[in-house]
């Protein structure tokens, strides 16, 4: 059974895998889900990946962003506009660790 396309989304960063996202391809968003948005990647399968920061589970630090190619309904960029707010209320509490130079 085909699924509902709800928009199309570019990946913009490093490969992650064979099967995974490759850089400068766009993907078809066949759900959002916060904070994720399912995606039908190199494996022709979908899967959930961060909407804000896509990253590989395997390679730590390895990470791209998603940039919203069609979005009919707005539903997605909605959704990551409501993620972004949230990331920044967050880090208002929570400041991101920072290692010091040696």
């Amino acid at each position: 059974m085909k699924k509902k396309i709800v928009g199309k989304v570019r990946y913009v960063g490093p490969d992650l895998g064979v099967t995974l996202l490759k850089s400068n391809v766009i993907y078809d968003v066949v759900g959002i889900e916060p904070p994720f948005i399912r995606v039908i990647d190199e494996s022709e399968e979908d899967y959930l990946y961060y909407m804000l920061r896509p990253q590989s589970l395997d390679k730590e630090g390895l990470y791209g962003k998603f940039e919203i190619v069609e979005d009919e309904d707005g539903l997605l960029a909605e959704a990551m506009a409501r993620q972004e707010e949230i990331k920044k209320e967050y880090l208002k509490t929570h400041p991101p660790l920072v290692r010091e130079e040696k």
